[in-house]
């Protein structure tokens, strides 16, 4: 059995049983003496460059609702399963307020970290992501999916972009995976911000010390120092092309 189950029966328990918090104190222990017998690893993550480049193939592929989701994956630092259910009515928009906000809020409405926050949000500040994802929701109804597939097509389309980009894409490789755009994410606020308590409110993490001690050991566990010559040269490029194919396809994306 994988440690993360017996982890999730542990607070699965604590969350309905609460009167029962106090006598599962051995089950930590045990799990405690897991972790120092089988010590885990958090896989790597994605620098910024990396994340940009993928959403420049993905326009230029056409792919202009995959696109949207990686943008609000990365900056809102979401999950996979939490983006696949995204519609239009979870995303407030500037114009939703009447521009009384500059802000793109995202509800999410089934969160994996419900057991501590059963109702929580995203945020993006970023003028260009906003105006490219308002373009592409224009028209949509409120219960209308903001990326009509399901999650299996999500991480086909995944594995051909990193394909593309010459990343590796497979778990068990150690490659890049959707569930790095929340890691990768917060990685890239701690390199700008350093500013862990903030980190923790915007990322939604219950503690700080939990996000401290993830990002000490994925900070240096960049993928990209990994990947060919030829390769980086290419996500360079598309790196420093996103912004401006962001503009020019948010007029185009429906």
């Amino acid at each position: 059995m994988p440690r993360y189950i017996y982890v999730y029966s542990i607070t699965t328990v604590q969350d309905r049983f609460p009167q029962f918090r106090n006598f599962l104190t051995p089950a930590w222990q045990v799990d405690r003496k897991w972790q120092r017998a089988e010590p885990g690893s958090c896989r790597p993550v994605l620098p910024a460059a990396c994340v940009r480049a993928a959403i420049s193939v993905g326009l230029l592929w056409g792919w202009f609702k995959w696109a949207g989701l990686i943008i609000i994956g990365f900056l809102a630092m979401l999950h996979p399963g939490e983006l696949v259910d995204l519609t239009r009515k979870d995303l407030v928009f500037p114009a939703d307020t009447l521009g009384h906000t500059r802000s793109l809020f995202i509800h999410l409405r089934r969160p994996k970290t419900s057991r501590f926050a059963r109702r929580q949000h995203g945020r993006i500040d970023d003028e260009i992501a906003i105006a490219y994802l308002w373009s592409l929701v224009v028209g949509l109804g409120p219960d209308d999916k903001v990326y009509p597939a399901s999650l299996y097509s999500f991480h086909r389309q995944w594995n051909a972009i990193m394909d593309r980009l010459g990343l590796p894409s497979w778990a068990a490789d150690k490659g890049a995976t959707p569930g790095m755009l929340r890691g990768s994410g917060a990685t890239h606020y701690y390199i700008a911000t350093e500013d862990i308590p903030w980190l923790a409110w915007r990322g939604r993490w219950a503690r700080a010390r939990t996000l401290e001690c993830y990002l000490q050991e994925v900070t240096a566990q960049i993928l990209l120092s990994e990947v060919t010559p030829i390769a980086r040269a290419r996500i360079k490029q598309l790196d420093r092309a996103a912004d401006s194919l962001l503009c020019y396809f948010s007029g185009a994306s429906q």
